[in-house]
C-alpha cells in the first residue's frame, strides 16, 4: 500500500498558491522601480544642484572681474573697474591744468572705454592711471586772440587783457596842451576773438606790447654825404651801428664813399593811433590903409572904418564890420 505522506507530498500546486507568488514577485518589481525612480530623482535634483552652483559661482565671478580697459584716444592707459573712476582721474588733470595755468583748458581727446574682465591684481592704479594720460596729453587753451588787419599778434587767457593793452597805447595822446581832444582811435582793423590755441603761444601783456611796437621793420635808404660814417648814420637815425653792418653786407664800414645808399632797417609799430583835436589859433591880419576924407566930418575928427572877418577854410563863416571913431 502506498505511503499516504508521498502521496501528500507530490500532490499539484493549486491556482492559488500561483497567483500569490505571481503578485509578491509583482510587488518586488514595483518597489525595485520605485527604488531607481526615486534614486534617479535623487541624482537628477544633485546634477541640478550642481550646476546651479558652477553657475552662481561663474556669474559672482563675472560681476568681480568686469572691468574696462581704458584708452586717451587711441592710446591704451589703464583698466579699471568702473567708468567713474577713470572720468575723475582725467576731471582732475583738467582742473589741475586750469589752476596752474589761469585758463580755461580744452583736450584734444577723449577716453574710451572698452568691456573687459580682469582680476584685481591686473587693474590700474588711479596714479599709474593719470601719469599714463599725462604723458599721451595734448591740450590747448581757450583765450583771446588780438588781430590787426586779420593778423593774429598776440594771445592771452583775458579779454579784458587785451583791451586794457590797447587803451595803454592809446593813453600818450588822450592829452594835449595845444587843444582838445575829439577822438582817438586806430587806423586798422582791430578785433579781439575768442579761439583756441596752443599754451606755448600765451604771451604777458608787456611782450605783446613790445611786438606792436616793434613788430615789423620798415626799410629806408640814406645817401651818404660828406664827412659820414656808419656811427654818425645811426646816431642820426636813432638805430644800432651792427644793425647797418647787417642790413648793409656789401659796404665796408671803414670805406664808404659819398653817394653811397645806406639800407636803413628800423622798427615800424604795427598799430598806428590817430587823433582829432579841435584846436583854436589867433593871427594877426594886415589891412590895407586907405584914406579917404568926408567933408560931413569935422577936419580935427578921425574915423577908422576896419572890414575884418574870422576865416574856416574853405568859405568864411562870419564877418565883423569894426568902426573906430577918434575926436
Amino acid at each position: 500500500m502506498p505511503d499516504q505522506s508521498n502521496v501528500d507530498s507530490q500532490s499539484p500546486v493549486s491556482p492559488t498558491d500561483n497567483s500569490n507568488s505571481d503578485s509578491m514577485f509583482s510587488n518586488m518589481r514595483y518597489i525595485i522601480k520605485e527604488k531607481c525612480s526615486l534614486k534617479n530623482i535623487v541624482i537628477t535634483l544633485m546634477l541640478i544642484v550642481i550646476v546651479a552652483s558652477l553657475v552662481t559661482i561663474y556669474k559672482i565671478n563675472e560681476i568681480r572681474t568686469r572691468g574696462y580697459t581704458v584708452y586717451y584716444g587711441d592710446k591704451e592707459v589703464g583698466i579699471v573697474r568702473t567708468q567713474e573712476e577713470a572720468n575723475s582721474v582725467l576731471d582732475n588733470i583738467r582742473k589741475e591744468l586750469c589752476s596752474t595755468y589761469d585758463s580755461d583748458i580744452v583736450l584734444e581727446d577723449s577716453l574710451k572705454f572698452e568691456d573687459t574682465h580682469a582680476k584685481d591684481n591686473m587693474l590700474t592704479t588711479p596714479e599709474k592711471l593719470e601719469s599714463n594720460i599725462k604723458s599721451n596729453l595734448t591740450y590747448h587753451v581757450k583765450g583771446y586772440v588780438l588781430k590787426v588787419n586779420g593778423q593774429e599778434i598776440g594771445y592771452s587767457n583775458s579779454r579784458e587783457k587785451l583791451e586794457q593793452l590797447l587803451e595803454t597805447i592809446k593813453e600818450p595822446y588822450l592829452n594835449s596842451k595845444e587843444g582838445k581832444i575829439i577822438d582817438v582811435s586806430f587806423v586798422e582793423d582791430i578785433k579781439i576773438e575768442e579761439t583756441e590755441f596752443s599754451l606755448n603761444k600765451i604771451s604777458s601783456t608787456d611782450e605783446i606790447l613790445e611786438h606792436i611796437l616793434t613788430g615789423s621793420e620798415e626799410v629806408r635808404t640814406h645817401i651818404v654825404e660828406v664827412g659820414e660814417s656808419l656811427w654818425t648814420i645811426a646816431k642820426m637815425y636813432g638805430i644800432k651801428v651792427d644793425d647797418l653792418i647787417s642790413a648793409n653786407p656789401d659796404k665796408v664800414p671803414e670805406r664808404l664813399q659819398i653817394g653811397d645808399e645806406i639800407k636803413l632797417t628800423t622798427p615800424k609799430p604795427l598799430i598806428t593811433v590817430q587823433v582829432v583835436e579841435e584846436i583854436e589859433y589867433t593871427a594877426s591880419t594886415d589891412f590895407e590903409v586907405k584914406t579917404e576924407y568926408d567933408n560931413s566930418m569935422y577936419k580935427t575928427r578921425l574915423f577908422v572904418n576896419i572890414w575884418g572877418g574870422i576865416f574856416l577854410n574853405p568859405a568864411p563863416l562870419l564877418f565883423l564890420p569894426l568902426f573906430l571913431c577918434y575926436d
